[in-house]
């Protein structure tokens, strides 16, 4: 029960539960292993098209990586975290993560939602470029970033 009082904290078995969800999306590179997704307004990923499953996957790989850029950048990663690329970071994350969901359950506003994400993501991805930096996480996250906004971009085109 929600309590106005204390702050949420995820429970251990829900922590547990996301890892173990991460982990079957990283070792499968494939959104249909995702049980949120998957079980949202009763739709199974397996009925949705390769273009479209591959589209979730990208999402969701690039809110991943734009929310460890964050982290890399607030935790001394970085001499470049001025607030510009943070929130752009922080929006392409929120972004990707909306229009995954959007996708999963076919939802009629895909069609405005992915050329938006696609836009952000590219948007996020030239700053990151813009910041070289010697670990390679605002190359990783400019390539996420790349590789959501074209299938992004491609899945607006096919749902319009």
């Amino acid at each position: 029960m929600w309590r106005s009082s204390t702050a949420h904290r995820p429970s251990l078995t829900s922590r547990r539960r996301t890892d173990r969800l991460h982990v079957r999306l990283r070792e499968t590179g494939r959104a249909r292993a995702c049980p949120v997704l998957s079980s949202l307004k009763g739709v199974e990923m397996n009925d949705t098209s390769e273009s479209m499953q591959q589209c979730i996957s990208n999402c969701l790989e690039c809110h991943r990586i734009c929310t460890e850029t964050v982290a890399h950048l607030l935790h001394g990663g970085g001499h470049h975290s001025e607030a510009k690329h943070l929130i752009a970071l922080l929006d392409c994350a929120q972004m990707c993560a909306l229009c995954a969901d959007f996708m999963a359950r076919r939802s009629p506003h895909l069609p405005h939602i992915s050329p938006e994400c696609a836009e952000i993501c590219n948007a996020c991805a030239a700053l990151c470029e813009e910041h070289v930096d010697a670990d390679g996480q605002m190359r990783r996250c400019a390539e996420a970033c790349r590789r959501c906004a074209a299938s992004c971009a491609a899945m607006g085109d096919l749902s319009a």
